[in-house]
């Protein structure tokens, strides 16, 4: 599917959604508005505390396509 930049900029700020872009079947790349980029970026520097409670099994396994809700 093809669409142009005004098409996904109005689907990602109306729609509140992250877009998976893919590359030859695997994730390339996560297209998602600037303020909820601003946000993960602050969750990220907090979340070191967050995987200190997780156990190794799930900090080390990497996340898949399957695991994701579509």
């Amino acid at each position: 599917m093809i669409m142009n930049f005004d098409e996904l900029k109005k689907i990602v700020e109306e729609e509140k959604v992250k877009i998976i872009v893919l590359e030859e079947g695997e994730p390339a790349l996560v297209v998602m508005s600037f303020d909820e980029y601003k946000k993960s970026k602050g969750q990220a520097e907090n979340s070191q505390e967050s995987l200190e409670n997780l156990p190794k099994e799930l900090i080390e396994e990497p996340l898949k396509i399957e695991d994701l809700p579509f």
